[in-house]
């Protein structure tokens, strides 16, 4: 898998975005999320949500399947490649969250990759996924899906849509960026013990 960090003027222009989007999502995990639970991120990039969410006192880390992430974002993220088994990660956190990630996986893979994600909690999962209405307006975006179809693809894998919990994270990630008003909330239909 190649890297989406290749250049060093788009590195700087990550990390930039990430920290706004970061600051805003761990309102949203704080608002639904128990303080002290654990909660893998999935497709972390340089890590900073996941150093923010360990600030606040969360059991947190991050995978990312960039081949040179582990240097790049100082050890806090392991590389990991997401449509290959994963089974080491089953039940071992509470809650995972997958934000932008699935519009970078191509749509062959899509069936493995969900398969693989929706393994990993025990008890819940907060998702983003870019719209069709985002095609060409970022680098990258190979399968983008509308909120419906999302929702569709998590509920044929165990996971219940829950509209309270996504009423709360919005609020809670206010209007910071547009792509934060489409988190949704996946509780597991049958938890099991992390």
């Amino acid at each position: 898998m190649s890297s989406i960090y290749s250049t060093r003027k788009q590195r700087r222009h990550t990390r930039r975005f990430a920290k706004l989007k970061s600051n805003a999502l761990v309102l949203a995990v704080q608002s639904i999320v128990p303080a002290g639970a654990s909660i893998v991120d999935l497709g972390a990039g340089f890590g900073g949500f996941v150093r923010s969410l360990v600030d606040v006192g969360y059991n947190a880390f991050g995978v990312d399947g960039s081949p040179e992430i582990e240097e790049i974002s100082g050890g806090v993220v392991r590389r990991y490649d997401l449509t290959k088994d994963c089974s080491s990660l089953y039940g071992k956190v509470d809650w995972a969250t997958f934000f932008e990630v699935g519009e970078h996986v191509p749509s062959a893979d899509e069936r493995k990759l969900l398969d693989q994600v929706c393994a990993i909690p025990a008890v819940g999962i907060i998702v983003t996924w870019a719209g069709t209405a985002d095609v060409g307006k970022t680098r990258g975006h190979v399968n983008p899906h509308d909120e419906q179809y999302v929702k569709r693809l998590f509920s044929s894998r165990g996971w219940v849509f829950n509209e309270t919990l996504t009423r709360r994270v919005r609020l809670a990630a206010g209007n910071h960026l547009a792509r934060l008003r489409r988190l949704l909330v996946f509780r597991r239909r049958t938890r099991i013990k992390a």
